[in-house]
């Protein structure tokens, strides 16, 4: 069984090979810059690779954050499944790209082994990023879902592919368009228990990757907008998470209420471990635990301004909460089980907001294979690259 993740967090240069390999006629591999993928250098070549680790089943999952510019140049970001490892390339690909008269579109191709392709789907997007995710099942559906919402879904019963890789791949037909892939995550469906949220979806109602529990968490202008007098909590259900759990989002509040980033949160929230930001005291972060039925721990006076990146993780049965890449809060013990990742918050009065979530199984634990959720974003004027909420590389913007 197959679990991969790559954030990119390399030096600048050719991606390392291995763990990735570009082994058809015609493609190179990718470049990395300030920890994404790009082209490499040389206009209209495709920079396609797959992992070298194979997947040991036909149900397969390859995601990853897609950007595109605006200009009017051909270019495409984009993740595959069930891909050759020889000959011409081949597989499942769902793409994010921009035509030449400036619009956006998702595409989702079958790459023949023998050459030539199939457009299985086509449709307009929106301007991104977005979050791409295929996933393709024993039975030759293929689901393509863009920041959760499914976009495509067909099934090949005509010549199926059968490959066993999984990657992404980066297309350009001018150097003034550069595509970048980010934080990919791919192999066997069944061994994949992490995820990236960017809520890039239209307004409304919070993507189907979640279920709410009380209340509905609401998009607005792509990050969750919380609703005065509302109290509102989602659980994390597209996948399935092992016991020792995490989960991080950058919040932003003003005004006066409640935001909590939770794991082992069920969904008729028995239980439920969380780091809850509240204004009480002139702020305060917690440890929340519902089977204890109050704080387990907490940290009074705590001023807020800006965005905070906040999180929880909960290994052997202990919880740390975790602020802007700190432990704030713990370890302490907890009794809260199953379930997963979740979001959701009171708000009094003002606003708050919740992007950027990310979380899965926590190392150290779940029983599967750990992937360990990653960000990269822009913050002071420099690349900031965190794992698990904590900071790994600051650099300056060149």
């Amino acid at each position: 069984m197959v679990a991969l993740s790559d954030p990119f967090a390399y030096s600048n240069g050719t991606i390392p090979s291995p763990p990735w390999s570009s082994p058809w006629s015609g493609f190179a591999l990718p470049t990395v810059n300030a920890g994404h993928c790009e082209p490499a250098g040389a206009a209209t070549l495709a920079y396609f690779c797959t992992h070298d680790t194979q997947c040991t089943s036909q149900v397969q999952i390859s995601q990853a954050i897609a950007t595109l510019q605006a200009t009017t140049t051909y270019h495409e970001s984009s993740v595959l499944v069930r891909q050759s490892t020889t000959g011409s390339v081949s597989g499942y690909q769902f793409a994010f790209h921009r035509d030449g008269d400036g619009t956006f579109h998702y595409s989702l191709w079958k790459n023949k082994p023998g050459g030539g392709f199939d457009t299985l789907g086509n449709t307009t997007a929106p301007a991104g990023p977005h979050s791409l995710r295929i996933k393709v099942d024993a039975s030759n559906n293929i689901i393509c879902k863009a920041d959760g919402v499914t976009i495509f879904s067909v099934t090949d019963s005509t010549s199926p592919l059968t490959g066993t890789g999984v990657g992404f791949g980066v297309y350009t037909d001018n150097l003034s368009s550069v595509p970048t892939i980010d934080d990919w995550i791919g192999g066997d469906a069944a061994d994949i228990h992490t995820f990236v949220e960017l809520f890039g979806q239209a307004n409304g109602a919070i993507n189907s990757d979640w279920t709410a529990t009380s209340g509905t968490p609401q998009i607005s202008g792509g990050v969750v907008s919380l609703v005065a007098s509302t109290d509102t909590n989602a659980v994390r259900t597209a996948e399935t998470f092992g016991v020792d759990q995490e989960c991080y989002a950058d919040v932003t509040v003003s005004g006066a209420g409640f935001v909590w980033i939770a794991v082992c949160n069920t969904i008729d929230m028995t239980n439920l471990a969380e780091i809850v930001w509240g204004s009480d005291n002139g702020g305060q972060y917690e440890i929340y635990s519902a089977q204890a039925g109050a704080a387990v721990a907490a940290v009074t006076g705590v001023g807020w301004s800006g965005t905070r990146r906040i999180g929880i993780k909960v290994v052997s049965g202990m919880a740390t909460a975790v602020v802007d890449g700190v432990d704030v809060l713990g370890p302490i013990a907890v009794s809260d089980t199953g379930g997963g990742p979740g979001i959701g918050g009171y708000l009094v009065t003002g606003s708050a907001t919740i992007d950027n979530v990310s979380g899965g199984n926590s190392a150290g634990g779940g029983g599967s294979p750990t992937l360990t959720p990653f960000s990269l974003k822009t913050e002071g004027g420099k690349y900031l690259l965190t794992e698990g909420g904590h900071q790994l590389l600051g650099k300056h913007l060149v």
